[in-house]
């Protein structure tokens, strides 16, 4: 049954409106979940809820819910785009009827949706970056080239299965723009640098990560390799040895994608390097000797295919007391 009672009814042109709804299971199956939507999590403060709301006999606490409606179009229908953990204790509850406070607002888009869940939630909880990227990635084209390209690049649910994410999109993002920098860092705010990433720096991204997919694959031994740590300072040597090949005086090494790929193979072969990560972050104190490290692994592998010694960056930042 979907009977509604109206608080106040908005002028027509009005985007929003709130109602009292009765609510019941086969309404909220109903609704649609936006492809931004956070994964639903059973936790014990759900099913608490759900205990609450069959004890007042339907009426769901916990503040507003927010319901998305797209009227024209291949979008077009009702979206939860807040209120899905109550959803969820409601259906718990097995209460065949509730009451609820639902805001409605109308949108033109998916994409414009995604903007306003990332404003509610911003004001209602604290998000995690990864939470605001997924719901800007039909509003960032790059964004979504960069998910679409590498599937093992995800929001959440990192390393939950097989077929799962083995690499955050926030730490993917922030390593790269970190690594630009002469000293590479971890930076800040993922996603400022989502609206920033251009188009070719965004393929830039994607073909690294490619190789480190090919190189180290997803198997649990070498999740260490996908840290902060390990990965910035890889891309920041991709930056200078791979792309940057317009110098001038030629003052290090040049490699092609294939010869980096191999390189990154005898990284991933190295269990002294992989026992060296455990504990180890992206900061002053671990990037100096992770530097050198990684750059006696390379310069090994370069001599073993090539015959000779490659010259290898020699950073302000880099003291070979720190390997």
């Amino acid at each position: 049954m979907n009977t509604v009672v109206s608080f106040k009814r908005p002028p027509k042109s009005a985007r929003t409106q709130m109602e009292t709804m009765i609510i019941t299971a086969d309404l909220i199956k109903s609704w649609r979940k936006p492809t931004f939507q956070r994964p639903v999590k059973i936790n014990e403060k759900v099913r608490a809820m759900s205990e609450v709301i069959r004890a007042e006999g339907g009426i769901i606490p916990g503040g507003v819910f927010v319901l998305g409606v797209i009227e024209r179009g291949a979008e077009a229908g009702t979206y939860l785009v807040d209120g899905q953990h109550r959803c969820e204790a409601f259906l718990i509850s097995g209460v065949p009827e509730g009451l609820a406070d639902v805001r409605i607002i109308h949108f033109e888009t998916l994409a414009e949706m995604g903007e306003m869940y990332v404003q509610l939630q911003e004001q209602l909880v604290r998000m995690r970056p990864d939470d605001s990227l997924r719901a800007m990635e039909q509003t960032i084209p790059a964004l979504a080239y960069i998910k679409r390209k590498c599937d093992f690049v995800g929001y959440d649910q990192l390393r939950r299965g097989t077929a799962s994410p083995i690499l955050s999109m926030g730490l993917a993002l922030r390593a790269w723009a970190g690594s630009a920098a002469e000293t590479p860092v971890m930076a800040p705010h993922a996603l400022s640098l989502a609206r920033a990433i251009t188009d070719e720096s965004a393929r830039q991204l994607v073909d690294f990560l490619e190789i480190c997919r090919e190189a180290w694959g997803r198997d649990v031994e070498y999740q260490r390799l996908w840290s902060s740590l390990n990965l910035t300072i890889c891309m920041w040597l991709y930056r200078r040895l791979v792309l940057d090949k317009d110098r001038g005086v030629k003052r290090f090494a040049v490699l092609t994608r294939d010869q980096f790929k191999r390189a990154m193979m005898s990284v991933s072969a190295d269990p002294a390097y992989l026992d060296w990560l455990v504990a180890r972050h992206m900061g002053e104190r671990d990037r100096s000797p992770c530097y050198g490290r990684l750059r006696a692994i390379i310069v090994k592998r370069l001599a073993a295919d090539t015959g000779g010694k490659a010259k290898m960056p020699a950073p302000p930042w880099y003291t070979k007391t720190g390997t």
